[in-house]
């Protein structure tokens, strides 16, 4: 589909919502950036309906929510949401249906309108909400841009921050398979993502990315699965830990981790490097669930798991088996790469040293 087309359905979506008549632009970035095309205009708040939060996953908080709705009170909506728009033949959302607006900046602002509707019917009918529509993005320009707009307002905790770098790389990959028919190695891809909108380009695509995959998979139940929070006191999302928290967040994981996978990217000659650290990260896990990773009560007393979770601790313990016993790790004494690339690891020993820590 090309843009035109896209824009002739972005225009169909904005009729079918009797929105304003929209104002179509380019963003251009400097020093020969991309242009980014946008559509702005007005829709009535009835109209409206954001149910998909795949690219906005965070929880609002009602404290800023209703700091928003005094503010909107008297000043009204300042700021317009910023959306996407994506072709309706390619996603569907949780409930089956067609969505082709989504969310990327301003979940409490619009939560925020929803709750002043409840409280004036009047103003509801007549209430319309500017709206920044971007169109004709690359998906994993979309989860670039959805991932910038909330770690520049601090409202993006690490753990949504590492599973959106792990759908912008998977993005990226399929993007250049798409249109070059080869298989990319990781050079390439880090190569083709901005390094304009993360953090840390090389840790957050290697080690962000292996917290991606790993820590939140409930189909790795018996791994890291649901022990790691998305930030600090998250609570664990399972029924039967009802209450509980999360005993490790993903920052911290990750800190460990830079210890024993590379946040170098590999060429060709070695990709089957990183599925050998992804496989070995999630055998990790299974250890460190028997030994280490217990659901906590509370944060107010200090306990093995509490204290063995934090940040300086496993700092230490990573740099410590980086330095001084990834050789005693490898039936064969190890290669030259990081300790969890390698597929002949002494899990026994390794077990070991986790009860000693």
């Amino acid at each position: 589909m090309n843009l035109q087309e896209i824009k002739d359905q972005l225009i169909g979506w904005i009729n079918l919502k009797k929105g304003n008549e929209p104002v179509f632009q380019e963003g251009v970035a400097p020093h020969g950036g991309k242009t980014r095309a946008f559509a702005l205009t007005s829709c009535p708040l009835v109209n409206l309906k954001f149910d998909d939060h795949k690219f906005n996953p965070r929880t609002p908080n009602q404290g800023k929510v209703h700091e928003l709705m005094a503010s909107i009170s008297v000043l009204t909506l300042l700021t317009p949401l910023t959306c996407v728009f994506i072709p309706s033949d390619k996603t569907t959302n949780k409930e089956g249906t067609d969505e082709t607006v989504f969310l990327l900046d301003g979940r409490h602002r619009f939560e925020a309108l929803l709750e002043l509707a409840k409280t004036d019917s009047d103003w509801e009918q007549k209430a319309k909400v500017d709206l920044k529509i971007y169109y004709g993005l690359q998906a994993s320009d979309v989860y670039m841009l959805a991932t910038y707009l909330n770690k520049t307002r601090k409202s993006l905790a690490k753990g949504e921050y590492y599973k959106f770098i792990a759908k912008i790389y998977d993005s990226k990959y399929d993007e250049i398979v798409r249109s070059e028919a080869v298989e990319p190695d990781e050079i390439r891809v880090f190569k083709d993502i901005s390094s304009r909108e993360l953090t840390s380009k090389n840790f957050d695509l290697s080690i962000g990315r292996i917290v991606g995959y790993t820590a939140f998979d409930p189909e790795q139940d018996g791994s890291w699965y649901p022990m790691v929070g998305l930030k600090q006191q998250d609570k664990i999302d399972d029924p039967k830990a009802k209450g509980k928290f999360c005993p490790i967040t993903a920052g911290n994981m990750a800190t460990f981790l830079r210890h024993l996978c590379s946040e170098q990217p590999y060429g060709k000659k070695d990709m089957e490097r990183r599925s050998v650290e992804i496989g070995n990260v999630l055998t990790l896990g299974e250890y460190f669930r028997k030994i280490i990773l217990h659901p906590v009560d509370s944060y107010e007393e200090a306990t093995g798991t509490t204290v063995s979770c934090k940040h300086w601790p496993l700092d230490a313990l990573g740099s410590l088996i980086e330095s001084d016993w990834s050789s005693e790790l490898l039936n064969e004494g190890g290669s030259g790469y990081k300790l969890l690339a390698h597929d002949d690891i002494k899990w026994e020993r390794f077990s070991e040293i986790l009860h000693a820590y």
